[in-house]
Protein backbone atom coordinates (compact mmCIF):
# COMPACT_ATOMS: atom_id res chain seq x y z
CA UNK A 1 0.00 0.00 0.00
CA UNK A 2 1.25 3.33 -0.55
CA UNK A 3 0.05 4.49 2.58
CA UNK A 4 2.56 2.08 4.42
CA UNK A 5 5.19 2.75 1.99
CA UNK A 6 6.12 6.22 3.32
CA UNK A 7 9.29 6.76 5.61
CA UNK A 8 7.69 9.01 8.48
CA UNK A 9 4.05 9.44 10.28
CA UNK A 10 3.65 12.32 8.93
CA UNK A 11 4.11 11.70 5.43
CA UNK A 12 1.48 8.60 6.01
CA UNK A 13 -1.08 10.92 7.66
CA UNK A 14 -0.42 13.24 4.50
CA UNK A 15 -0.82 10.29 1.83
CA UNK A 16 -4.21 9.08 4.32
CA UNK A 17 -5.65 12.52 4.20
CA UNK A 18 -5.11 12.49 0.32
CA UNK A 19 -6.50 9.31 -0.70
CA UNK A 20 -9.58 10.60 1.38
CA UNK A 21 -9.99 13.62 -0.34
CA UNK A 22 -9.11 11.67 -4.11
CA UNK A 23 -12.65 9.21 -2.57
CA UNK A 24 -14.53 12.54 -2.06
CA UNK A 25 -13.88 13.59 -4.98
CA UNK A 26 -14.75 10.57 -6.74
CA UNK A 27 -18.06 10.52 -4.95
CA UNK A 28 -18.14 14.33 -5.81
CA UNK A 29 -18.11 13.25 -9.40
CA UNK A 30 -20.84 10.53 -8.73
CA UNK A 31 -17.67 7.73 -9.45
CA UNK A 32 -19.23 5.14 -6.97
CA UNK A 33 -16.99 2.43 -8.17
CA UNK A 34 -13.56 4.89 -7.32
CA UNK A 35 -14.94 5.50 -3.95
CA UNK A 36 -15.57 2.14 -3.31
CA UNK A 37 -11.98 1.31 -4.30
CA UNK A 38 -10.25 3.79 -2.12
CA UNK A 39 -12.68 2.28 1.02
CA UNK A 40 -11.68 -0.69 0.40
CA UNK A 41 -7.95 -0.41 -0.18
CA UNK A 42 -8.05 2.07 3.25
CA UNK A 43 -9.87 -0.89 5.28
CA UNK A 44 -6.97 -3.00 4.37
CA UNK A 45 -5.59 -3.88 7.67
CA UNK A 46 -2.24 -3.17 6.94
CA UNK A 47 -3.47 0.48 6.94
CA UNK A 48 -6.57 0.06 9.29
CA UNK A 49 -4.43 -1.07 12.17
CA UNK A 50 -2.23 2.32 12.08
CA UNK A 51 -4.61 3.61 14.94
CA UNK A 52 -2.52 6.62 16.06
CA UNK A 53 -2.54 7.65 12.01
CA UNK A 54 -5.86 7.90 12.17
CA UNK A 55 -6.21 9.58 15.21
CA UNK A 56 -4.58 12.56 13.64
CA UNK A 57 -6.54 12.89 10.73
CA UNK A 58 -8.37 16.27 10.25
CA UNK A 59 -11.70 16.03 11.71
CA UNK A 60 -13.17 17.05 7.97
CA UNK A 61 -11.23 14.14 6.70
CA UNK A 62 -12.29 11.68 9.50
CA UNK A 63 -16.20 12.83 8.68
CA UNK A 64 -15.48 12.40 4.52
CA UNK A 65 -14.56 9.01 5.60
CA UNK A 66 -16.91 7.65 7.95
CA UNK A 67 -19.94 8.70 5.97
CA UNK A 68 -18.38 7.48 2.45
CA UNK A 69 -18.19 4.20 4.48
CA UNK A 70 -21.78 4.41 5.54
CA UNK A 71 -22.95 4.91 1.86
CA UNK A 72 -21.33 2.71 0.63
CA UNK A 73 -21.60 -0.42 3.52
CA UNK A 74 -22.93 -3.58 2.47
CA UNK A 75 -25.54 -4.04 5.19
CA UNK A 76 -28.86 -4.59 4.41
CA UNK A 77 -27.78 -5.10 0.36
CA UNK A 78 -26.53 -1.98 -0.03
CA UNK A 79 -29.42 -0.19 1.33
CA UNK A 80 -28.02 3.28 1.85
CA UNK A 81 -25.71 3.45 -1.41
CA UNK A 82 -29.14 2.19 -3.31
CA UNK A 83 -30.89 4.93 -1.53
CA UNK A 84 -28.13 7.07 -2.75
CA UNK A 85 -28.14 6.04 -6.48
CA UNK A 86 -31.58 6.82 -6.89
CA UNK A 87 -30.87 10.41 -5.50
CA UNK A 88 -27.75 11.30 -8.40
CA UNK A 89 -28.55 13.64 -10.70
CA UNK A 90 -26.38 12.92 -14.44
CA UNK A 91 -24.17 10.83 -15.15
CA UNK A 92 -22.80 8.01 -12.59
CA UNK A 93 -20.26 5.05 -12.45
CA UNK A 94 -21.92 2.53 -10.06
CA UNK A 95 -20.10 0.08 -7.72
CA UNK A 96 -20.65 -2.89 -10.16
CA UNK A 97 -20.01 -5.56 -7.11
CA UNK A 98 -23.21 -4.77 -6.21
CA UNK A 99 -25.03 -5.85 -9.50
CA UNK A 100 -23.42 -8.76 -9.45
CA UNK A 101 -24.58 -9.97 -6.14
CA UNK A 102 -27.92 -9.25 -7.35
CA UNK A 103 -27.08 -11.50 -10.45
CA UNK A 104 -25.80 -14.35 -8.14
CA UNK A 105 -28.44 -14.13 -5.60
CA UNK A 106 -31.06 -14.12 -8.93
CA UNK A 107 -29.26 -16.46 -10.69
CA UNK A 108 -28.58 -19.13 -7.44
CA UNK A 109 -32.00 -17.96 -6.10
CA UNK A 110 -34.42 -19.43 -9.47
CA UNK A 111 -34.46 -22.39 -11.12
CA UNK A 112 -33.78 -21.84 -14.49
CA UNK A 113 -37.31 -23.98 -15.44
CA UNK A 114 -40.94 -24.82 -13.52
CA UNK A 115 -41.62 -28.12 -14.76
CA UNK A 116 -41.46 -28.27 -18.44
CA UNK A 117 -41.63 -24.09 -18.72
CA UNK A 118 -39.24 -21.51 -18.69
CA UNK A 119 -39.03 -19.50 -15.79
CA UNK A 120 -39.85 -15.98 -17.61
CA UNK A 121 -39.89 -14.13 -13.58
CA UNK A 122 -36.31 -14.65 -13.16
CA UNK A 123 -35.48 -13.66 -16.85
CA UNK A 124 -37.61 -10.32 -15.49
CA UNK A 125 -35.41 -10.16 -12.37
CA UNK A 126 -32.51 -10.04 -14.34
CA UNK A 127 -33.82 -7.73 -16.87
CA UNK A 128 -34.28 -5.20 -14.15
Amino acid sequence: SEIVRQETQKERIQTLNHFIEIAERCRGLNNFNGCMEIISGLGDSSVHRLKCHWAELPAKSKAYYDDLKLTLSSEQNYKNFRACLKSVSGACIPYLGMYLTDLTFIEDGNNEKIGELYNFAKRIFVSN
